[in-house]
């Protein structure tokens, strides 16, 4: 387990040095898992997304769902890089893309405690984690991809681009308004 709390402080050497292997991966997933979890959790105590009742049970649903965009999200990392020269294994994009997840999942969970006892410091707390969150993330990927960091940067946002704008216009299509 504090193998994988390296990432916090050495990600590229984290990555380097782990094996990219299926225990690794299922590691990862289930960061991946308790990423979306957390973050459908405010969505459901505001709406009620799927029109049941059972709080646990929509956040659980929420984390489905989010597993769903994260393997779309890995397999179009994948595709695009291949743009760039990058040749890597799908297993190894979820395994860095999951482990890339482990500082904004602790941020998340971080920010919720901390809204109701600091709410001052939370803005503050929500940017520095949003930009050192995303530098782990590219740097995770870039580590895994072996290509540079602005071709993984290009890919990072082409994937997310072809990924999200259709899953809006689906919900959008779907929800109405």
């Amino acid at each position: 387990m504090f193998q994988y709390l390296q990432i916090l402080y050495r990600p590229g050497t984290t990555i380097e040095e782990l094996p990219l292997n299926t225990k690794n991966r299922n590691f990862a997933l289930r960061v991946a898992y308790l990423f979306f979890m957390v973050q459908s959790f405010p969505f459901v105590l505001q709406h009620n997304l799927f029109g049941i009742d059972s709080v646990p049970l929509e956040v659980l649903l929420g984390g489905l769902i989010g597993m769903a965009v994260f393997y779309l999200l890995s397999l179009a990392i994948r595709v695009f890089s291949r743009w760039f020269g990058a040749d890597t294994e799908l297993v190894h994009i979820q395994t860095a893309l999951g482990l890339g997840l482990l500082p904004w999942t602790l941020l998340f969970i971080a920010l919720y405690i901390l809204v109701s006892l600091a709410p001052s410091v939370v803005p503050y707390l929500f940017l520095l984690g949003l930009i050192y969150g995303f530098t782990i993330l590219l740097i995770a990927l870039n580590k895994v991809l072996k290509i540079s960091v602005l071709k993984t940067y290009l890919t990072f946002f082409i994937s997310v681009a072809a990924v999200f704008f259709p899953l809006l216009m689906c919900l959008k299509f779907f929800l109405g308004n």
